[in-house]
């Protein structure tokens, strides 16, 4: 009984992104933190984005962090977290099938763990932007998070920081009608 159940769910969630687009792409980004030395970045190496629409005028986004650290002395992973987005269109989608496209802002949060630094992080921002829709299924997003983040350090009081960056988004949309 309980795998029909399971089956039934299943089926009925794949039946309701039928009915609506679904963005899969990648964010391509590096980070700079104020505390790194000169020439010392990060590097997203797994930048998965989802977007789904939920209204037409909402989408929600979801994001991957896998930042892998370069510097002189340590290289290897150094943050690996998540974030979550409630992009609001300000042009207002026909239906559901309707590739997002425009003006938007977005309330998110995210949340880290940094393995050189030692330290949980939990962001909490603003971003507004603009998503390009073009005829095919391809879509480009760029945007700007403003916000603060939360530092909880291992060995230290924990700190509230700033939060600063340009996202953009590369990627197609999924189950179009």
């Amino acid at each position: 009984m309980k795998i029909k159940v399971i089956i039934i769910l299943v089926f009925l969630s794949i039946q309701s992104f039928a009915q609506r687009n679904l963005f899969l792409g990648f964010e391509p980004s590096v980070t700079v933190e104020q505390y790194y030395d000169k020439g010392e970045f990060d590097l997203n190496i797994f930048p998965a984005v989802m977007r789904i629409p939920v209204s037409k005028r909402f989408d929600f986004r979801f994001t991957t962090i896998s930042n892998y650290h370069f510097s002189k002395t340590d290289n290897g992973f150094s943050n690996v977290g998540i974030s979550f987005a409630l992009p609001f269109s300000f042009k207002k989608k026909e239906s559901l099938i309707d590739k997002t496209s425009g003006f938007y802002i977005a309330p998110l949060i995210g949340g880290t763990r940094n393995f050189f630094a030692l330290h949980y992080a939990t962001t909490i921002a603003l971003e507004p932007g603009y998503a390009f829709a073009w005829e095919s299924r391809f879509a480009f997003h760029l945007g700007v998070q403003l916000g603060k983040t939360y530092f909880f350090n291992d060995h230290s009081p924990s700190e509230w920081g700033p939060h600063f960056g340009f996202k953009f988004h590369l990627g197609w949309w999924i189950f179009q009608h």
